[in-house]
């Protein structure tokens, strides 16, 4: 894989990961403006484009109270500006984000992104998160604070997972297995703690 150098190469990495834009825009989003923020002299918001009031009336509760869940988006795009240049674009993983094919724009934060990342079972569930250890790798960005749980994990209760660095010399699967076989034993570790406290 060549070096990734400009917004276009992050473009083109990512076009490359199956099922991206089917549940992982959010995903595409955060990685994109990590990159960003990392290599450019930017900073950026998320445009989470609605199709249905209902969803957007929901993520503009959810921003004015952390008590609330947020709701996925139709789709994402990053609204960059550009502080060398002194310019502003919005633009997603496949080019620019047109905010006119939607019925509804919230304009969040990175944290509000995340929050719905992590907490929303409403994403499609084609895009398979096994995938995010290996757009930090290639990116050279932190994403390990995002959640690699599939909907059917998270709507059956299994516990966030999530993995750090060391684990992405492994393979994407193996990765996340040594996250949550590290997650599991810290957990019962704790609980060991507990128990004798």
């Amino acid at each position: 894989m060549k070096k990734i150098k400009s917004i276009k190469d992050v473009q083109n990495f990512l076009k490359e990961i199956p099922n991206l834009n089917c549940g992982g825009c959010g995903i595409a989003a955060l990685s994109i403006a990590r990159w960003i923020q990392s290599n450019m002299n930017a900073s950026c918001l998320f445009l989470f484009g609605q199709d249905y009031q209902e969803t957007y009336v929901q993520n503009m509760k959810a921003e004015l109270n952390r008590n609330n869940k947020p709701s996925s988006a139709s789709h994402i795009g990053i609204l960059v500006f550009d502080h060398n240049s002194d310019k502003q674009y919005v633009i997603d993983s496949e080019g620019t984000f047109n905010a006119f094919n939607y019925s509804y724009i919230n304009t969040v934060s990175e944290d509000f992104l995340l929050r719905s990342i992590n907490q929303c079972d409403e994403w499609n569930e084609s895009f398979n998160r096994i995938y995010v250890p290996k757009i930090a790798d290639v990116l050279d960005i932190e994403l390990s604070d995002v959640d690699l749980r599939t909907i059917i994990e998270f709507e059956n209760g299994v516990e966030p997972i999530f993995y750090n660095k060391q684990y992405l010399k492994d393979s994407d699967a193996e990765a996340k297995m040594r996250a949550l076989n590290d997650i599991s034993k810290a957990i019962d570790s704790m609980q060991s703690s507990y128990c004798f406290a």
